[in-house]
């Protein structure tokens, strides 16, 4: 994870509320599951309810502090109270449980999933690290070291893994603003930015000069060294054409609302105003609520971008996306589907999901490989969450896919799930807000 991700995060602070008059639901329930590897999306909901729970304590602190903000002293100790603690607080949690998810959920799930022996390295978060440690030259949060395996369609998996636990953070952020009506606390927005905008240093950058030390490659200059080696693109203008392609992908995924919306009510809502809850903006159709967004998503065939809509309709959300390919490279598409949330009795609701693409082969056992079949593939799953105890509940999914890429979902076929707790969260004053 990169270390100048701080200097972007200074310019997109996220904050909070269009709807000032209102009072936010009840939080969504934390989550706690797991599967026998360990995968990415049990770990990235797991980590994304503990960076919840650490920001606990900006309740009790919200509960015990109490400023008037209706005098000028009053409003500029309140604001720079809320700054301080966004940069010497804050902060650092939300970027130290994603350099977490980026790592043992992102590059160490695929590794667990290849067998490739995965350990890990942490060092200080900002500004910390700038504040207590020594000159360091590498710029690293966090790496992630492993026995590399000398397979291209494994070497891009894991070059590309811890992006791809950072847009499947995103993405579940993004759920749960729909199922709470719009709602995001500020804590979520600050989360969101920084998972959006992990590694945009290096992705709007040229990446088109082959780096001299290949030893010291960060995700984004192994991902295009990693893409040339797979369809034999090995010349200079090659990398050039490549490198540019990441660079306005880049660019045009983040045509993102949520972001910009984050941003916004991050400075203001919460910054200036003292808000820490904010609504966002669903586009209302009756009974419906709906919210489009764009996806990005880095692949083991090049870059793609797509399209999600999300509906909430009586309590249920459905999200429906279509991707496709747009490296040039290889062709792929796809398109799904998910809904949760639908009461069949008391205590007890279901969910669905549905996965189809065509896309190139994964040859996990050839090298050298140029020219790649297209393959179909589909994945389909069922959700279940059941009330156990008042606020304790289970949580589980069962699903099977065929071999090929779905975000955040192991590359091989056979069965996908995962089993744990929810808790949900009980009703707290939302003052400071």
């Amino acid at each position: 994870m990169s270390a100048r991700l701080w200097a972007w995060l200074c310019l997109a602070l996220p904050v909070g509320a269009l709807a000032a008059d209102a009072e936010p639901p009840v939080d969504n329930p934390l989550v706690f599951v797991a599967d026998p590897l360990f995968s990415m999306e049990p770990g990235v909901r797991t980590v994304n309810s503990l960076g919840r729970v650490a920001f606990l304590y900006d309740d009790a602190l919200a509960s015990a502090v109490d400023v008037d903000e209706t005098h000028l002293v009053g409003k500029a100790a309140a604001v720079t109270g809320r700054a301080a603690k966004g940069i010497f607080v804050d902060l650092p949690l939300v970027v130290l449980q994603a350099a977490f998810v980026h790592e043992v959920f992102g590059h160490g799930a695929r590794a667990r999933e290849f067998d490739l022996g995965p350990t890990f390295s942490f060092r200080l978060s900002p500004p910390y690290r700038e504040l207590l440690s020594g000159y360091d030259p590498d710029g690293a949060l966090a790496t992630t070291s492993y026995e590399g395996s000398g397979v291209p369609d494994e070497d891009m998996a894991m070059a590309l893994s811890g992006i791809e636990a950072d847009y499947a953070s995103a993405w579940w952020l993004q759920v749960g603003m729909v199922q709470r009506g719009g709602w995001m606390h500020y804590r979520d927005m600050l989360q969101y930015g920084v998972f959006r905008l992990d590694y945009a240093p290096s992705l709007l950058v040229d990446q088109g000069e082959p780096p001299r030390d290949l030893a010291s490659l960060n995700d984004v200059q192994q991902y295009v060294t990693d893409l040339q080696l797979r369809t034999n693109a090995w010349r200079p203008e090659d990398r050039e054409a490549i490198a540019r392609n990441l660079r306005v992908g880049y660019l045009v995924g983040l045509v993102d609302p949520l972001l910009w919306l984050s941003a916004y009510h991050g400075i203001v809502t919460y910054g200036l105003m003292g808000r820490r809850h904010a609504r966002m903006p669903l586009i209302e159709a009756g009974d419906w609520s709906l919210f489009p967004t764009m996806r990005y998503a880095l692949t083991p065939f090049g870059p793609e971008h797509g399209l999600d809509l999300y509906a909430a309709h009586r309590g249920v959300v459905y999200d429906l996306y279509v991707r496709a390919g747009t490296s040039g490279l290889e062709p792929s598409m796809g398109l799904g589907a998910r809904a949760f949330g639908l009461s069949v009795r008391e205590g007890i609701k279901l969910g669905g999901e549905l996965d189809v693409w065509r896309q190139p082969d994964l040859m996990f056992e050839r090298l050298h490989v140029f020219e790649r079949p297209q393959q179909l593939g589909a994945q389909v799953g069922v959700h279940v969450e059941a009330t156990v105890h008042r606020q304790l509940g289970l949580i589980g999914r069962l699903g099977y896919k065929s071999e090929g890429y779905v975000l955040a979902q192991p590359l091989a076929a056979g069965p996908v799930g995962y089993l744990g707790l929810s808790i949900t969260p009980r009703a707290v004053d939302a003052s400071g807000d």
